[in-house]
């Protein structure tokens, strides 16, 4: 559990990044009122589930192996849960886009 802290703080920097690139996506797509409303929707969710994930892991757990403790293991599933959809809507909005991006290119 030692690496935990620095392991929480690189996924902390991760999910501030994913924000910003769900807002970004928002901004590009301003002719898309659903894209940006889910952008949105999305980008709040990495923020919120960090402050989660730092204020039910807050504290020490020494002597704790990260496979046994409870806690993280519970938050981890909540997140997994939340990505997977994050992740589901992403592959779609790809796979529509990647048609209209390869007949722009090609004409």
């Amino acid at each position: 559990m030692m690496h935990l802290a620095h392991y929480l703080g690189l996924l902390h920097r991760a999910q501030i990044e994913l924000g910003e690139a769900f807002h970004e996506v928002a901004e590009q797509h301003q002719d898309e009122p659903d894209v940006i409303q889910t952008c949105k929707k999305l980008a709040a969710r990495p923020l919120s589930d960090g402050r989660r994930v730092r204020h039910q892991l807050d504290g020490d757990r020494p002597g704790r192996q990260g496979v046994r403790d409870t806690d993280l293991f519970a938050v981890v599933q909540r997140c997994e849960g939340e990505t997977a959809t994050q992740l589901k809507w992403l592959r779609t909005r790809m796979k529509e886009a990647a048609p209209q991006a390869l007949i722009v290119v090609a004409t």
